[in-house]
């Protein structure tokens, strides 16, 4: 008997990157040299290519200017971060008649040990959390330090990006969005395509809110035959880029913790500046399958979802769907002998119920060992 949380249907075809990215996670030994191993992996290399990619782009003088502002929130995921920081040193910084700079804030949610300062570096920042915010805490930590101190230019685009730790991005990623959105007025966000680091296959691009059920997934799972830029009900946050103006009208996310927090903060994105969320598909991101995490979440995903459906504007009967189907779900955990399982979903409903939407779980959510499903 399958898991309905975890049906999202047969992926189809793949697309490689067209440059590669290698596909590892690098394990830190805690008592290790962290400020050393991320400034090496990392923020010097960030700092070192820095400068000639700005000189690189110095003769185009009509370029639009673009600024960009990556947040990254982190949690005990240091190698992830260092990886990444890799792949944002290789960032192209021109697009088509844009020329852009990045700065990068890295969000620590009460990681141990601590993510260091880099010494090295002021394109690179850290801002820290003591207490685990969840994506959308993390996420929101880094969005406050980042408008909080940017002077506003007149003459340039702002644009910030959310990018998770464990998210890979090619050279090109970024300045395939910011050539979206600066070609689409109308446009408050674009994500790019989602791939398995390991496997390569596309899983995600863009996501749909179903007006039936209110269950979030997918809108499609390959970007064979797309013809190019497609709208969407959200696009997942670990690689989304959005308007800095959006942000500022609409708010920071909802704090969901994690799960569902992208879906809602999208649709209310686009409900309130009149814009749409969009998706690239010429764009490639790398991020491990979303559904591949079923243990735990359950009970966000259960608890969460409400917050999308309302945002969505579905009303009282698909908020019913979804909590029967969670119900189903239970049933289903328990029928394969994980009661364990199964009180996830219950307890998502029971919070739901209360109004307790928000933050982390409550005190009484076990964390089940993880399994396989």
């Amino acid at each position: 008997m399958s898991d309905l949380l975890d049906t999202h249907g047969e992926l189809h075809d793949s697309v490689a990157p067209p440059r590669p990215i290698a596909p590892v996670r690098v394990e830190l030994d805690p008592s290790g040299d962290l400020r050393g191993f991320i400034e090496e992996s990392g923020t010097d290399r960030f700092e070192s290519s820095y400068e000639a990619r700005v000189a690189a782009r110095a003769d185009d003088v009509g370029a639009a200017r673009v600024r960009v502002r990556a947040l990254v929130p982190c949690h005990n995921r240091a190698g992830d971060l260092a990886l990444l920081l890799s792949d944002l040193a290789t960032t192209e910084l021109t697009a088509a008649g844009v020329a852009m700079t990045l700065e990068v804030i890295i969000a620590d949610n009460a990681s141990v040990p601590a993510i260091p300062a880099p010494a090295t570096t002021s394109m690179v920042r850290v801002v820290r959390s003591e207490t685990n915010l969840g994506g959308s805490g993390g996420f929101n930590l880094a969005m406050r330090a980042a408008l909080e101190d940017w002077t506003r230019d007149d003459s340039a685009a702002d644009f910030l990006w959310l990018v998770d730790s464990d998210a890979r991005v090619l050279p090109e990623t970024l300045a395939r969005l910011v050539e979206t959105l600066m070609s689409d007025a109308m446009l408050a966000g674009i994500g790019p395509a989602l791939a398995d680091p390991r496997t390569r296959v596309v899983h995600e691009v863009g996501g749909v809110i179903d007006p039936r059920t209110g269950r979030q997934g997918p809108m499609l799972t390959s970007t064979v035959g797309v013809p190019g830029v497609e709208t969407c009900d959200y696009v997942a946050s670990c690689c989304l880029l959005l308007r800095r103006e959006c942000v500022e009208r609409v708010g920071l996310m909802p704090d969901r913790f994690i799960n569902a927090d992208d879906a809602e903060w999208c649709l209310k994105i686009s409900h309130q500046t009149g814009r749409r969320i969009a998706v690239n598909p010429d764009a490639l991101a790398m991020h491990p399958r979303f559904d591949r995490f079923p243990t735990w979440q359950r009970y966000f995903g259960t608890r969460n979802a409400f917050g999308a459906i309302d945002a969505k504007g579905l009303g009282r009967r698909v908020r019913f769907r979804h909590a029967m189907s969670c119900v189903a779900k239970a049933i289903n955990q328990t029928l394969m002998g994980r009661d364990d399982l199964a009180e996830l979903h219950m307890l998502g409903l029971r919070d739901a119920a209360r109004g307790v939407t928000t933050g982390p779980a409550s005190h009484d959510v076990p964390r089940p060992a993880p399994t396989v499903s």
